[in-house]
């Protein structure tokens, strides 16, 4: 195929080092699951030198944590390794970048969390972060050459967004702006995906369930798509039921952060999320920063073996998720993880001292995902709960929202009252939904 043929020259022309890693990905999930690991251990350690050495916010935190790289003498001497925590990202921003790194070497990117403050971090220029999309698109049988549709804040527009497509000639990118997503808008989106046909479709997972919902309104089937990527929110069972029904294809699920791109994603068994363990390491944490066993809920951290300008290693991005245990059918010894179900602000403080988890509350249908097509916990500023529901198509989705209402009331007790409230549509935020929302003024942000 002539895009497949000028892409790779492309790549081979003006960006060696992404096949490259390409090319490693590609070896390293295929080792047994002992050399990985000791291949994701001497990466981890190395990392932790180089930031002793080489950024004085390290050196810092580590000296007066009385911790030294030459304490890690075995895997599980990881866990002595301080914690990085979001607020320290914020305010130590200059001090987090590594001496032997030059300007030309860094690329800025601010991500911005629930509560609008922006955290800064610089990427390795070095790491062609585009080979682990390229992986994956591998693992579901698709290839980087192909036709696309994305759904996504519109970042690039006029000449650049012209330059952009020229520079993927001949492969065509369809975009439709999830923050300007009008009728018209998406009924254009629809008619330019029809004429192209591209077998993947792209974006935030609170954009891709509205468009979804506009093709069964339509009563539009995209025959022609063979994976739908969904990014930026967690995929509940609801929603993913809702989307592969209406798309006609599997929904994929990837985690990732702002701080610390590809993370980990699902291969075509939809087993869990495999971790990308040779380039980064997630931890699942308990209250005292102690790894959790596979299978358990904790806090997650975040370790990037690749980025060498800043690092950032055992970072607690604010995620709640589990590893899982066991391998995945397809083969690859890349460990896996479950889909993160909130994050560790989208708990909810009740009267009594009950917290409600973002865990918890994100998978109160996942045993009747026909039962709703959207659905949102809200608390209000008095401390009372609303779950809104879009209720499902199946004939006992009322009966099974009642069930599953009564279920949470039975959780929380009588200390505090929750309501059912039924609508017709669940907004989004740019294209990317919020499960749970809480106006009490003790919340704290991500």
């Amino acid at each position: 195929m002539i895009r497949r043929t000028l892409f790779d020259l492309k790549q081979r022309l003006g960006n060696r080092s992404a096949l490259e890693l390409h090319g490693q990905l590609a070896a390293e999930e295929r080792l047994s699951r002992d050399e990985l690991e000791r291949l994701a251990w001497k990466r981890r350690r190395a990392i932790v030198f180089h930031a002793y050495d080489q950024v004085p916010f390290y050196q810092r935190k580590y000296q007066r944590a009385g911790f030294h790289p030459n304490d890690l003498q075995d895997p599980a001497d990881f866990a002595q390794v301080p914690v990085l925590s979001k607020d320290e990202l914020r305010v130590s921003f200059e001090e987090l970048i590594a001496h032997d790194s030059r300007p030309g070497q860094r690329r800025l990117s601010t991500t911005g969390g629930s509560t609008g403050v922006p955290v800064r971090v610089l990427f390795d220029r070095r790491v062609a972060l585009e080979a682990f999309a390229w992986r994956v698109l591998d693992w579901w049988g698709l290839h980087a050459s192909d036709h696309v549709g994305f759904v996504y804040r519109r970042t690039r527009r006029g000449a650049a967004q012209a330059v952009n497509q020229a520079l993927w000639w001949p492969t065509r990118r369809l975009f439709l702006d999830a923050a300007a997503m009008t009728p018209a808008r998406v009924g254009y989106f629809l008619h330019q995906l029809e004429r192209l046909r591209p077998p993947l479709l792209q974006g935030y997972m609170g954009a891709l369930a509205d468009l979804a919902g506009e093709l069964e309104t339509r009563g539009v089937r995209p025959d022609f798509l063979r994976a739908v990527w969904s990014t930026s929110t967690p995929l509940p069972a609801s929603l993913r039921h809702k989307m592969e029904r209406a798309f006609g294809c599997p929904v994929y699920d990837q985690y990732g952060c702002g701080e610390v791109f590809w993370l980990a994603c699902e291969c075509r068994e939809q087993a869990g999320l495999h971790v990308f363990a040779s380039r980064r390491t997630i931890e699942a944490v308990d209250g005292q920063d102690r790894p959790q066993p596979a299978g358990e809920w904790g806090d997650l951290l975040i370790t990037d073996h690749e980025n060498r300008v800043f690092p950032i290693i055992r970072y607690r991005n604010g995620d709640r998720g589990r590893l899982l245990a066991g391998a995945c059918p397809c083969g690859r010894s890349l460990p896996l993880m479950d889909s993160v179900k909130g994050r560790i602000s989208d708990a909810l403080r009740l009267p009594g001292g009950l917290t409600l988890s973002g865990e918890f509350l994100t998978t109160i249908f996942d045993d009747h995902p026909e039962a709703v097509q959207a659905f949102q916990v809200h608390q209000a500023a008095d401390g009372s709960l609303t779950l809104r529901c879009v209720p499902g198509d199946d004939a006992r989705a009322l009966r099974q929202i009642e069930l599953a209402t009564a279920a949470l009331q039975a959780r929380i007790g009588d200390s505090t009252h929750l309501r059912l409230e039924l609508v017709e549509h669940i907004g989004h935020d740019r294209g990317k939904t919020r499960f749970i929302i809480s106006e009490l003024s003790h919340r704290h942000g991500d």
